[in-house]
């Protein structure tokens, strides 16, 4: 549990990105990963996105978002495209929903963290009232946090009741090479109930010396008349007091200035009175604006303070709404998949806290009747996500349907146009023929030399369509071109992306402004190997990709978790035996060990 030292600041998430893509972003390899329940591209696109592609300072960028959720927000926006990066839908086949919230940066040997409640929406990146903590691995705090986001990550893409692009699960293997998990950093719901661990690191019903703690803070939304995850539940409420064996408090969203009536003191959000303002004229009486900030926002932060009996307390926050599927249930029982940070607090740490909610709460003086939270939609339809790959003969679009052992899908450009019907073998299907590509994208194909990687398709499902994104993928895993899978992870590498061009072009120049010697020196190599026969070009790009890693800035445990992946990458490459074996062979000439990591 990390120890806090300081009380609430009020920090804007793209603030948080943008000072450590400063401080740290000329190193590479750049990669980000967000997790997310709600997801609004435009938002996304507008606010956070820049902050991750500066010049020189591309960050290669995943976001996961819940299946049913992106699925809703698909069909509200319609046609669309997205930008350089590749969105891999989630679901959880138990039932719950996806819903962490998790910023993860690396640039070199550097990582930041950012854990809490706030979504990638309006809401979350700006409008709500919302808790999140950022941390970078420069402080012993940080690395805790660092390593629980790992330990997370790493273990989110081995669940089997949790399906994910496979493309996704790749790119996250990469982003966690050399980064050491710390199973204690952070607490999720994937092997064990959140209460039971909040239980067990807020001390059970007694404290260390005998005594029932003072008491528990509940904050959290109330939004039980929309379809989300969100909301209060009176059972959970009774079973924390229980636990903790101390009087419950909670802080929640109001209605027209009323609570919900959920037998315990609720707190509703309230604005200060505004300040009264004095005499200007006079020299001993300045004029004092009004500090308090008086826009409506909503309510979507979630913490659960647990009072120590001897001194501070256990506090807890992050994702976790107060309710069953957050709290107690599973994800393959049906629960949600959460995280929550946890925080050892001092007497002064806890005043602080409860200062900061006392200063946006206020007392209900009228509650309404409860109503229990609407469920959450689940996802619709069979298919998760295609891929847009560069194949020997042209683009390839790769359909996944995890449930889907044998059968046929009909897939097509509009909400209302199923244009080609596809056959799905073991969860995969594939579309080749360029006719049918071209009647799946009539206005233009997403490609990773153009500034579109993503768009959306729709899946036939009864009389309806429904939405799947579809997206170039970070990495090259599925391509049958060997020299073009090499390309994209040398670059990727590096810290860049393959050129922009008007024409699609795949050999024209990149930017490389502010880039060293050495790496001018590659990014040509690797420009004029386009023209060389493929086995030239393949040698050209494993030799700079195998260089790249191991004088990589990640250091000597970065560069040999990343070989040892990229032995197995070639070893999965759909590509002629014999010219597996020997891309294999070359990469263990030498090992990493033998090799001098940049400094």
């Amino acid at each position: 549990m990390a120890r806090t030292h300081k009380g609430l600041q009020s920090v804007r998430t793209s603030e948080a990105i943008r000072s450590f893509v400063t401080e740290h972003g000329r190193s590479a390899p750049r990669r980000a990963i967000l997790c997310t329940y709600n997801f609004e591209a435009e938002t996304f696109e507008t606010v956070l996105f820049p902050e991750l592609t500066r010049r020189g300072r591309q960050f290669s960028t995943l976001v996961l978002a819940d299946g049913a959720a992106l699925q809703g927000e698909l069909s509200r926006t319609g046609q669309r495209r997205f930008d350089r990066y590749e969105i891999g839908p989630v679901r959880c086949v138990g039932g719950g929903v996806f819903h962490p919230k998790l910023v993860f940066l690396a640039a070199g040997r550097r990582h930041m963290v950012g854990i809490g409640s706030a979504n990638l929406t309006s809401g979350g990146l700006g409008a709500n009232l919302e808790l999140m903590m950022f941390a970078d691995d420069t402080t012993e705090c940080g690395r805790q946090l660092v390593g629980g986001a790992a330990c997370f990550l790493s273990r989110l893409i081995k669940k089997e009741s949790i399906h994910l692009p496979t493309s996704a699960r790749e790119f996250i293997e990469t982003a966690l090479a050399g980064v050491k998990p710390d199973r204690y950093g952070l607490i999720d719901s994937l092997d064990e109930p959140l209460l039971s661990q909040m239980i067990s690191l807020g001390r059970g019903k007694r404290g260390s010396n005998g005594k029932v703690p003072r008491g528990v803070i509940v904050l959290s939304p109330w939004h039980s008349a929309l379809r989300s995850p969100e909301g209060l539940d009176p059972a959970i409420i009774r079973q924390m007091s229980g636990a903790f064996g101390g009087s419950v408090s909670i802080y929640t969203e109001g209605q027209k200035g009323c609570g919900p009536d959920l037998g315990v003191p609720v707190y509703i959000r309230g604005e200060r009175p505004r300040k009264a303002a004095v005499d200007s004229e006079g020299p001993d009486n300045p004029y004092e604006e009004d500090v308090f900030d008086r826009r409506p926002y909503r309510v979507h932060a979630k913490a659960y303070l647990i009072m120590s009996p001897r001194q501070g307390g256990a506090l807890f926050f992050g994702s976790a709404n107060c309710t069953f599927p957050a709290l107690v249930s599973q994800p393959h029982r049906g629960g949600n998949v959460e995280i929550l940070a946890a925080s050892r607090l001092g007497d002064a740490e806890t005043s602080a806290f409860k200062e900061d909610l006392n200063d946006l709460f206020v007392p209900t003086q009228k509650t309404f009747g409860f109503k229990a939270p609407t469920p959450p939609r689940t996802a619709r339809g069979v298919v998760l996500c295609g891929r847009l790959t560069e194949g020997r003969n042209g683009p390839r679009l790769q359909i996944e349907a995890p449930n889907v052992e044998r059968g046929s899908v009909q897939v097509g450009p509009g909400r209302d146009r199923f244009t080609v019907t596809v056959r799905i073998r073991h969860g995969r299907g594939l579309v080749s023929k360029p006719d049918e590509i071209r009647s799946l994208f009539p206005d233009a194909l997403p490609k990773r030399s153009d500034s579109c990687w993503g768009s959306v398709l729709w899946e036939r499902s009864g009389r309806v369509g429904i939405p799947f994104p579809v997206s170039v993928p970070l990495s090259g895993v599925g391509t049958d071109s060997p020299d073009g899978f090499l390309l994209d992870l040398a670059s990727e590498e590096m810290g860049f992306w393959p050129a922009q061009t008007t024409n699609g072009g795949a050999d024209a120049k990149v930017d490389d402004r502010g880039r060293d010697e050495e790496e001018r020196d590659d990014l040509d190599a690797l420009t004029e190997a386009q023209h060389e026969g493929e086995l030239d070009r393949i040698a050209w790009r494993l030799s700079i990709l195998r260089k790249r890693i191991v004088r990589s800035a990640g250091g000597p445990e970065y560069a040999r978790s990343r070989m040892a992946l990229l032995r197995r990458q070639i070893a999965g490459m759909d590509i002629a035996s014999h010219l597996r074996d020997v891309l294999l062979e070359y990469l263990r000439q030498r090992s990493p060990n033998t090799e001098r990591p940049a400094r």
